[in-house]
């Protein structure tokens, strides 16, 4: 029966996956511990975590997994399984364990949370919660629990309340009770092999109510020192369980564990029990985002954009400079034109400056960093703009000199004068528009033109594998390393995409090279229930990283050949298709970069 009803759901899913995935633990060699830098089993074997984020428990309006509206409880495990993975990260709050919200008859989606699980109905958030958690584990999947927020509702706005573990309205002693509450209720469960103690920690700064609240790793503050709160409660935590596995995230919105550089690893009264985790994304990787600043889907567009661009401002002023230019320059011109040349290098560095900026967990969002480039802008624009200004006013003094609308400086026309011409140091036969209005035109042109030039080439350079490489290393990936008091496994529990581009393969290649241990966001239909911040009012949003379609019946791009492309990259890390999309990831050593 069971193996008829695999068959059912393969040819419903229309995934054309492969039979295999990632390996399924044996529970009979449970419970899991670290040894060095990877996660093991009771007879010291490998266990690769390669999950998937289910989110929706943490959700208003919902309270329950994604997916229940559409499809039965049944349905959507065993589709995650014959994916390939092996295990589920199952975010939960604050609230949901002490409140135990009901689940509502109706919400924002189109349908009601439980309309394909009649069984459900009448159950509470909690039990339905308890009920997923043991469909999954009865599939041989393992659960990571995760705190992800306190109160129900999205996360990780910036000006949020959720960046660190307790809010005006969860205390700190709520926040370690739900910790406490879920490894009691999942004891029995062998397979809810760890606690996902926090989601996206970062620094709270709300400038509209002058809230400012850094967060800390190795100061020693009680309530805002997270090293010294992981520690704490991580020992709390296994006091309840001892064969649970503490995750502990990296800050920054889960970017930054170089304080551990200082501390050594959290100091846990259960030996080899610690996973760091980090997260990933596009928009947290410097110089990834600036192309969708500028709505453009990565850099190969930005470079295709730039070089066309160049070549047209090129044309243009090789153009206006051969048939305009004044025989007679002065020494204002030059001074502009370097400081015009200046600028086009200048502006670019300043949003590297910014990104920078960003790397560091206390400037994340700050104003220093946010105003680099405005700045850089200004500085260099500023003076440009009051150079044409001033030609413009000179202008005005040549029309109100002669007491008529001048086009040139000399009689050709009958307009202007000998005079006219000598007060401006120009020729006779010169153009006003080209004394006072071409240089300055002439010097934005050459502005933008190197400007362009220089994200062209940088974009060569920026979406390399080895920038992306450098920056994780860097910033977390240094803290697998072999001999080093911080060492643990480092799990990358978030990362997602809805574009092949450069920073998705790049960081397929990482997870392959490097063997990580990951969780991809998200088991998710194409929309899901969000908060409006600041509004009591719920409404849809578009999933753009959910792997499945609205009705979970298939993947979202399930129609490329062999199946949705993120789901081949991730079985080619897997292990299971080692050469799917020209990834090559065999034995790993022979990665391509």
């Amino acid at each position: 029966m069971g193996f008829l009803l695999s068959l059912l759901l393969l040819a419903l899913l229309n995934i054309h996956t492969v039979s295999a995935g990632a390996a399924i633990v044996d529970p009979a060699k449970l419970p899991l511990s670290t040894m060095g830098k990877h996660i093991v089993d009771t007879d010291g074997n490998r266990v690769k975590w390669a999950c998937v984020n289910w989110y929706g428990p943490n959700l208003p309006d919902t309270n329950v997994v994604g997916g229940l509206e559409y499809q039965t409880l049944e349905y959507l495990v065993n589709s995650i399984k014959h994916l390939g993975y092996n295990c589920v990260r199952l975010p939960y709050t604050v609230e949901l364990a002490l409140e135990d919200p009901p689940v509502p008859l109706e919400s924002a989606l189109p349908v009601p949370p439980l309309n394909a699980n009649p069984d459900l109905l009448g159950l509470s958030s909690l039990e339905v919660f308890d009920k997923t958690v043991e469909a999954l584990t009865d599939a041989g999947l393992m659960i990571i629990l995760n705190v992800h927020t306190s109160a129900q509702g999205w996360c990780c706005q910036l000006d949020s309340d959720e960046g660190i573990w307790f809010t005006p309205e969860w205390t700190y002693a709520q926040f370690e009770q739900s910790l406490t509450d879920f490894t009691t209720r999942y004891l029995s469960n062998p397979l809810v092999v760890a606690m996902d103690m926090r989601n996206e920690i970062h620094d709270i700064n709300n400038p509209d109510r002058g809230d400012s609240i850094p967060v800390g790793w190795g100061r020693g503050d009680p309530e805002l020192d997270w090293y010294k709160v992981a520690t704490d409660l991580g020992n709390k935590v296994l006091a309840v369980n001892p064969d649970i596995l503490i995750v502990v995230t990296a800050l920054c919105f889960g970017m930054d564990l170089r304080g551990c550089k200082d501390t050594g690893a959290v100091e846990l009264d259960v030996a080899n029990k610690l996973i760091w985790t980090v997260h990933s994304y596009r928009f947290f990787t410097p110089f990834y985002d600036i192309p969708l600043m500028l709505n453009l889907k990565d850099y190969r567009d930005l470079a295709a954009i730039s070089g066309f661009s160049l070549v047209g401002l090129l044309v243009i002023f090789i153009a206006v400079i051969k048939t305009t230019w004044p025989s007679k320059k002065t020494w204002t011109h030059s001074v502009v034109l370097t400081w015009a040349v200046m600028g086009c290098f200048f502006v670019p560095i300043s949003y590297g400056v910014a990104e920078t900026l960003k790397e560091t967990c206390n400037t994340w969002y700050h104003n220093d960093a946010k105003n680099v480039p405005p700045i850089g802008i200004a500085i260099f624009l500023v003076p440009l703009l009051g150079y044409a200004g001033w030609h413009v006013w000179q202008w005005k003094k040549v029309e109100e000199k002669d007491g008529s609308t001048v086009l040139e400086l000399s009689n050709m026309t009958g307009g202007g004068t000998k005079e006219s011409a000598d007060l401006f140091k120009g020729e006779a036969g010169t153009s006003i528009y080209t004394m006072f209005l071409l240089p300055p035109a002439l010097a934005s042109l050459l502005f933008f033109g190197i400007m362009l030039f220089t994200c062209m080439v940088w974009s060569l350079f920026a979406t390399t594998p080895m920038v992306y490489e450098n920056h994780h290393t860097r910033m977390w990936w240094f803290a697998s390393e072999e001999g080093k008091g911080y060492q643990a496994p480092i799990w990358m529990s978030e990362f997602g995409q809805d574009t092949r581009d450069a920073y998705w393969v790049g960081l397929m290649k990482f997870l392959a090279k490097e063997d990580m241990d990951w969780a991809v966001w998200a088991y998710y239909g194409s929309t899901r229930v969000e908060a409006i911040p600041y509004e009591h009012e719920n409404t849809t949003m578009p999933e753009t990283y959910g792997l499945m379609n609205k009705y979970y019946n298939e993947t979202m791009f399930a129609g490329l050949e062999g199946g949705d492309w993120r789901i081949q990259d991730m079985q080619a890390v897997m292990g299971i298709n080692p050469n799917a999309n020209d990834i090559d990831v065999k034995g790993c050593s022979d990665c391509v970069w």
